[in-house]
């Protein structure tokens, strides 16, 4: 009899434990405390250095970027290849091309013509150009031409034109090739992508790579050319901020083989969550859920939120701000506990997920002038009262969430302002991370813009590139081509998104929740690689990338690697036509696209220096 007990006592303690399990995996904390594990980012104090630093960064390729000095375009282009030059860990030299008599061509590994002047300020010295190329020499030609005059006609055929016609213009683009890291076959059309183009009729010898839609004119081909290669923009978008990642992707269509660091990261930031709520209501709400705005938060919304992130693998960084009050004078701050941050703050953290700052208030942190007057923003009187107000947030922040560490901030409207910046700076102890946006798209004031890159001051620059719940093609393409250069998803939403009439466009929670999850799955199909990081982690592989000095050895079978600055694993991503595998120890590889085709594929690097195999 005892053992009958015993017996069933054990099959009891094991079912406790299955139904324990159980519900900890549908609550998501075993699966996110496995992911945790598996995606945490290690950035070691000092780094690791293979050689003596005057043995490496002998194998840097070198760029030369011709244009035209004074020129709006032609400067903005040049702006943007040197950000890709930078991040692709190539040394590029800027040449006006009035000065282009002086340089000898066969001194760089590529050539990038930065300007629409060719005619009147290259002239003859393309064909100067087409011999680098036959000699070996890679060109790209960034944007297209205003003028194809007698010049252009002397070396169209080189670049694989067999016949042309009148500028024209286009609304819309298909990858027919891998050009963008893991978008071939996909479309992209609307009034946003509106350019000009000329009328090409290409040999048959030239690698399109992109096409108009509405009349199949080839937007960018590659052609070989004697020994070395040519690539060619038919387009003037280059010039766009976000089409960084379609110049990084035309520069490696002139190598066989090309690696460079990425951040490999995906992140959503939650714009005010947790914040103050009011026990509201809204008709729309009201009408589908029958609920307050309270109650939809709790029983809808969050629960969606959190499933969404379980099922597409996605770190929230929810951004905690105290109150919605307009109050400017620290003698005015004041705060009255409000249990539903504390409950939002603690699920987040639950989760796995990250608490950053968003700030006392939503008054973001600028001085007279810095935000334009129809936003009905107060201005702050002084540095120091914007210190006051973050250190009464920090005040707030440990009140209700005792062990926390407010290591990202993100300005209330993408304002901040440098006496803001040096307020947060000082105010926030932990403070590792700022992320504002990655292009100001022409707005007045201080728009905190920038760059992923890590600040003077060793705060790691962390843009957010699109942001939203509404179907939009444009920031679609603008995070695959982020995507594609950086590794890195960085996306931006609002709790009240639903509430908003522009944010929300009308729709139901339900449509905008299903775009939303559209959004993750087009991510995930593309680049199914990229970790689930918070702000915080994300910028810790920021640094890691940002840092890393990596020099390669590359021949027909073989990659040798090493990296100066280790500051830990080292995420890449290599473009190959050949099957790459792992030769040392400390090397992993998987292909950049869910499915596992495609030219490109994400090489995970524990070591110094390590080797790869092309088969």
């Amino acid at each position: 009899m005892n053992n009958y007990f015993n017996k069933l006592l054990v099959y009891m303690v094991i079912g406790v434990l299955f139904v324990a399990a159980l519900w900890f995996v549908n609550n998501g904390s075993l699966v996110n405390a496995m992911q945790g594990a598996e995606d945490k980012v290690t950035v070691l104090e000092t780094p690791l250095n293979p050689l003596e630093e005057t043995a490496l960064l002998n194998g840097r390729q070198q760029i030369l970027i011709l244009y035209s000095k004074g020129d709006t375009y032609s400067e903005k282009l040049t702006k943007n290849l040197q950000k890709v030059c930078k991040w692709l860990k190539t040394d590029c030299n800027l040449l006006d091309t009035s000065r282009k008599d002086t340089v000898s061509y066969a001194d760089y590994d590529m050539v990038i013509i930065a300007t629409q002047s060719v005619e009147t300020e290259i002239g003859v010295d393309l064909g100067r150009m087409i011999n680098y190329a036959n000699q070996g020499g890679k060109l790209l030609w960034a944007i297209l031409p205003d003028d194809l005059g007698l010049h252009f006609q002397s070396i169209y055929r080189n670049i694989g034109i067999m016949d042309y016609g009148a500028f024209t213009s286009f609304s819309g683009f298909h990858f027919t090739e891998e050009l963008i890291p893991g978008c071939a076959g996909l479309s992209f059309e609307g009034d946003e992508f509106q350019d000009a183009c000329t009328t090409f009729l290409l040999e048959d010898s030239c690698r399109i790579y992109m096409k108009d839609t509405e009349h199949g004119t080839p937007l960018m081909w590659t052609k070989t050319c004697g020994d070395g290669k040519i690539a060619f923009f038919n387009m003037t978008s280059t010039v766009a901020d976000y089409f960084t990642g379609m110049l990084s992707a035309g520069i490696m269509t002139l190598y066989d083989t090309f690696l460079y660091p990425v951040i490999n990261a995906k992140t959503v930031f939650i714009d005010d969550f947790p914040s103050m709520q009011y026990n509201s209501d809204s008709d729309v709400i009201k009408a589908d859920y029958n609920r307050t705005i309270k109650e939809f938060y709790r029983d809808i919304w969050w629960p969606d939120m959190q499933s969404a992130a379980k099922q597409y693998g996605i770190a929230y960084t929810g951004l905690f701000m105290a109150t919605y009050d307009d109050v400017v004078n620290p003698e005015n701050f004041s705060y009255s506990k409000d249990s539903m941050e504390q409950y939002y703050g603690n699920s987040l953290l639950k989760n796995h997920f990250e608490l950053g700052a968003h700030g006392y208030n939503h008054q973001p942190l600028t001085l007279e002038g810095g935000t334009p007057d129809f936003m009905g923003y107060r201005a702050w009187n002084s540095t120091e009262d914007m210190k006051q107000s973050l250190y009464k947030f920090i005040e707030i922040s440990e009140s209700l969430f005792q062990t926390v560490k407010m290591e990202t901030y993100v300005p209330p409207s993408n304002y901040l302002s440098k006496e803001g910046r040096e307020a947060v700076v000082a105010a926030l102890p932990d403070l590792k991370a700022i992320s504002g946006v990655y292009t100001q798209e022409n707005e007045d004031g201080d728009v905190y813009a920038q760059d992923f890159e890590i600040s003077e001051d060793g705060i790691a620059e962390y843009p957010r590139i699109s942001a939203g719940m509404l179907k939009d093609v444009y920031g679609d393409f603008s995070f695959l081509c982020a995507a594609g250069l950086y590794g890195a998803f960085s996306h931006f939403v609002h709790p009240d998104d639903i509430l908003d009439e522009e944010r929300g466009g009308g729709l139901e929670w339900q449509k905008l929740f299903q775009n939303y999850c559209d959004k993750l799955e087009i991510l995930n199909t593309h680049f199914s690689s990229l970790r689930p990081l918070t702000a915080t982690e994300a910028a810790d592989a920021l640094w890691i990338a940002y840092y890393a000095e990596p020099e390669f050895t590359i021949t027909e079978d073989k990659i040798e690697g090493i990296i100066y600055n280790y500051y830990g694993e080292v995420q890449f991503y290599l473009k190959s036509e050949k099957k790459p595998e792992a030769a040392s120890d400390g090397v992993n590889i998987t292909p950049l696209r869910a499915r596992g085709n495609g030219n490109y594929y994400l090489v995970q690097v524990n070591k110094p220096s390590f080797s790869i195999y092309l088969k």
